[in-house]
C-alpha cells in the first residue's frame, strides 16, 4: 500500500510600496510597488488619512489612487503567499493645497511710521511670513511685530527720500519647495 503527500513550498512574500510622495495641489497619483513573484497576491489599503482614498486596481502593484485631500496618508502594500506570514510596507503620501499669498492693498503714509498689515490667513498646513523685498535697501530697518502672523504690524518706517518700500508676504507650504511672493508697496511722503 502506498500513499502520496503533496508538499507546496511558497516563496516568502516581499512588499515594497515604493518611495514616499509629496503632492502639491494634486489630489491623485500613481502608486508603484514591487512586482509580485510566484503565487503571491498583493493588495493596497488605506491605513490612515483625512479620508478614504480610492484605488483603481487594489490588487495590482501599479494602481491609481484618487480622492485625496490635503493631509497625510499612510497606504499599505500587503503581499501574501500561501501559508507564509504576510509582508507589509507603507508609503506615506503628503498632500498639500496650493499656497496663496495676498499681501493686501498698497498704502501711502504721511508722517506715520508704523502700519498694521492685513494679508490673507494661510489655509490648511501652509504658513506665511512677511519680509522686506530683498531688492530694496531701506534707510531704516523696518521692524515687524511678528513676521509669521498674517495680520501683524510694522514699525520704524522712516524714509526721508520719498521712496517706495516693497514688502513681500511669502506663503510657504510645509514641504513643497516653491513659494509665492506677493508685494505690498508703501509710499512715504514727507510731512
Amino acid at each position: 500500500v502506498s500513499d502520496t503527500v503533496n508538499i507546496t513550498v511558497y516563496d516568502s512574500p516581499n512588499a515594497n510600496a515604493g518611495p514616499n510622495l509629496n503632492l502639491c495641489n494634486t489630489f491623485a497619483t500613481i502608486l508603484v510597488a514591487n512586482s509580485l513573484s510566484g503565487s503571491s497576491i498583493g493588495q493596497w489599503s488605506a491605513y490612515s488619512g483625512p479620508n478614504i482614498p480610492s484605488f483603481s486596481n487594489p490588487n495590482s502593484s501599479v494602481t491609481n489612487v484618487t480622492n485625496l485631500s490635503e493631509g497625510v496618508y499612510q497606504v499599505l502594500w500587503t503581499v501574501n503567499n500561501g501559508t507564509c506570514q504576510p509582508d507589509v510596507d507603507t508609503v506615506v503620501i503628503n498632500v498639500y493645497n496650493q499656497p496663496i499669498a495676498n499681501a493686501g492693498k498698497d498704502t501711502s503714509l504721511c508722517g506715520q511710521y508704523n502700519l498694521n498689515l492685513y494679508g490673507n490667513q494661510p489655509l490648511g498646513s501652509a504658513y506665511g511670513r512677511w519680509i522686506v523685498d530683498p531688492g530694496y535697501t531701506p534707510p531704516s530697518v523696518p521692524i515687524f511685530g511678528d513676521s509669521s502672523i498674517y495680520n501683524t504690524n510694522i514699525n520704524n518706517l522712516i524714509d526721508p527720500f520719498n521712496r517706495n518700500l516693497r514688502l513681500k508676504k511669502v506663503e510657504l507650504d510645509n514641504s513643497y519647495p516653491n513659494y509665492l511672493l506677493k508685494n505690498v508697496i508703501l509710499q512715504y511722503f514727507r510731512d
